[in-house]
């Protein structure tokens, strides 16, 4: 587990530790993070939809910079915080991605 987070344990640890990840990439990133779930077909099986918007600095308007998408329950994770975070961890490494990427291309 990360060290900026501990070693979450609890439910509430998890919600906490995603709460702090979520405005982790917002500061860091300047980005608008939403997260949305929806029922699937599959009986007690959700859809959750991470996302970030932000800036393009050449336009100045709110564009799509990640999307993750993934059911639960699963077998990866047994707690939803659990799985929230390891949402907001995935979605937040690829807007860093995304922005190391942007920065290379406006250095050439």
């Amino acid at each position: 587990m990360s060290k900026k987070y501990g070693n979450p344990q609890s439910a509430e640890e998890y919600l906490r530790a995603s709460w702090e990840e979520q405005q982790h990439i917002e500061e860091e990133f300047n980005a608008v993070v939403d997260i949305t779930l929806h029922p699937t077909t599959q009986r007690g099986v959700y859809c959750f939809h991470f996302d970030a918007d932000g800036p393009v600095l050449d336009v100045g308007l709110l564009v799509p910079l990640a999307r993750h998408k993934a059911t639960y329950p699963n077998g990866v994770t047994k707690e939803m915080g659990a799985h929230i975070f390891g949402g907001l961890l995935k979605l937040g490494n690829m807007v860093a991605e995304f922005r190391a990427k942007s920065e290379e291309e406006r250095a050439r």
